[in-house]
């Protein structure tokens, strides 16, 4: 409700309290049940403004409305027990049931949401994919948890779906070093020594542990790419791009069938949005850098040859 109409309802209450206190003539019993329900609806109002702007904490926030709310119930209650018992009962009842049918979803959505912010499996901020969605945690409510996907489109997922679904989750807190890795270093010997320099990066404990995104990417080379060639085009890429995810980008060859190379991309970073809003610029850089030579003003998309790059370079990589 806006701040003003709250205004306006508090006035009205208390000028109804007034009037039956002083000008009514019903039971004195039944004058002091009504006035306290006023007082009581008037500092839940009140209360319930001041921890929303106040308490940053969802759970507390949830946990306070909830019991402010089920007192203020009480005292409904109390009042329409003392003017009808029968009426009471039957309120209840259909409250009981409408509640039951009509919410169930809803309920659903935040117990889910509840297990979610208490489990923190993933945090706002966080690098996720789940019910087929891959972006960053922007916020997670007791309804929906908000995820904003690599082309900028904001997705409310009802926190049951989030719940009941798997999740893969790229930010995670891992310890990483300083170090870079050598960056004359060629052929097989050295790539699988480099390679394993990453890998023991993650086990290691050198100067601080932070959150760190880690993005994956499976990505198939065509055959015209010649094997000697492809470490330094993909090193050009992977220098530029250093700056802006903190961490050079690496890969390693996953397997080779009938002339197509099969490479693990591993992008790191320590901000996950970064991975977000560069990681389609970097996948479009690679495959530019790769087919450079057919990426020319007078090249012809309509040749096959042509065909798989222009939906590579259409979809991103």
């Amino acid at each position: 409700m806006k701040k003003l109409y709250q205004i306006l309802l508090i006035i009205v209450l208390v000028i109804a309290g007034y009037w039956i206190y002083f000008y009514s003539n019903i039971d004195q019993t039944l004058i002091y049940l009504i006035l306290v329900n006023i007082v009581v609806y008037v500092l839940r109002m009140i209360i319930l403004r001041i921890s929303n702007q106040v308490l940053k904490g969802k759970i507390i926030r949830y946990i306070l409305s909830i019991t402010i709310n089920i007192i203020w119930s009480v005292f409904i209650f109390t009042l329409l027990f003392y003017v009808s018992p029968n009426f009471s009962v039957a309120i209840i009842s259909f409250l009981i049931v409408a509640i039951s049918l009509t919410f169930k979803e809803r309920i659903n959505n935040i117990a889910s949401g509840v297990l979610i912010l208490t489990s923190e499996d993933f945090e706002i901020t966080d690098l996720v994919e789940t019910n087929g969605v891959q972006g960053i945690v922007e916020d997670i409510t007791l309804n929906y948890t908000k995820v904003r996907d690599f082309n900028g489109i904001t997705i409310f997922l009802p926190n049951v779906n989030v719940f009941n679904a798997s999740t893969k989750k790229f930010t995670s807190m891992e310890s990483f070093g300083e170090e870079d890795v050598d960056d004359e270093e060629k052929g097989s010997k050295e790539e699988t020594l480099r390679l394993k320099k990453y890998v023991k990066k993650f086990g290691e404990f050198v100067s601080k542990e932070d959150k760190i995104t880690r993005y994956i990417r499976i990505l198939e080379i065509l055959p015209e790419i010649n094997p000697m060639e492809l470490n330094k085009k993909l090193d050009n890429v992977f220098s530029k791009y250093k700056k802006i995810f903190g961490f050079k980008p690496f890969y390693y060859v996953n397997e080779t069938i009938l002339g197509r190379c099969s490479i693990t991309v591993q992008v790191i970073s320590e901000k996950p949005k970064n991975v977000v809003y560069f990681i389609n610029a970097f996948l479009r850089d690679i495959a530019i850098e790769l087919y450079k030579e057919q990426v020319q003003d007078k090249w012809d998309p309509q040749k096959a040859e042509n065909q798989n790059l222009v939906k590579m370079v259409e979809a991103g990589l």
